[in-house]
């Protein structure tokens, strides 16, 4: 007697590791994104200060 296709499905584990693998680098990219959004912003308001000042005349 012959398993039905769905049970047949059930040990194999070919494509998990594939699909964790993505998921993880996924997780990894959306995490470094928000990290370089956060990190950035505050980076650009100091170089627009320090552009300010740079070009600002001495008296």
């Amino acid at each position: 007697m012959r398993r039905s296709e769905a049970t047949c499905l059930g040990p194999d584990q070919r494509g998990v590791l594939h699909v964790e693998y993505l998921v993880l680098v996924a997780l990894v990219g959306i995490v470094v994104a928000t990290a370089i959004v956060l990190i950035g912003l505050p980076m650009l308001g100091q170089y627009h200060h320090l552009q300010a000042v740079l070009t600002s005349p001495v008296v």
